[in-house]
């Protein structure tokens, strides 16, 4: 499953969703907006994708279906209300938002890098639950992201 949040007319977030471990991830995703200027004291509307869509046993629910699915869904969501950023968090994000890429995610984290499908740029970082879990990740993404701070 991914969880999107629209922070501004400019940026989307997309976090891979680790539920089970119970982490305080929406409290961070916060913190990191309001340290970067964008003023929210709490998250917006989260929107959740999951797959397998469990009552469509009936189709393919293979990785590349799961691409397509979420891409589309992307797609559609950006056509009428378009974002310059989209910071991609965790490897199921990039998996699923950045495919098909030539890099894979470690090789992509921290760096900046073209989505041509929806005519802006990924900041690739890692996800939520991993920042909580190992701190030293949160210094690699601060770094990632500052940028978004000068960009507003």
């Amino acid at each position: 499953a991914l969880s999107l949040w629209r922070m501004s007319d400019e940026l989307l977030v997309v976090d891979s969703r680790a539920t089970a471990l119970a982490l305080p991830t929406d409290q961070l995703l916060v913190n990191m907006m309001v340290a970067l200027g964008f003023g929210q004291q709490s998250v917006p509307n989260t929107e959740i994708i999951r797959w397998p869509m469990m009552d469509q046993f009936a189709i393919d629910q293979g990785v590349e279906q799961a691409r397509s699915m979420v891409q589309a869904y992307l797609d559609a969501q950006l056509v009428t209300r378009p974002v310059r950023m989209i910071l991609v968090m965790g490897q199921d994000a990039f998996d699923y938002v950045c495919a098909p890429s030539s890099e894979n995610f470690k090789a992509c984290m921290g760096k900046t890098i073209p989505l041509a499908c929806f005519s802006a740029e990924a900041i690739v970082v890692p996800s939520l639950a991993d920042m909580l879990q190992n701190p030293l990740l949160k210094a690699l993404t601060w770094n990632a992201i500052a940028s978004l701070h000068q960009r507003r």
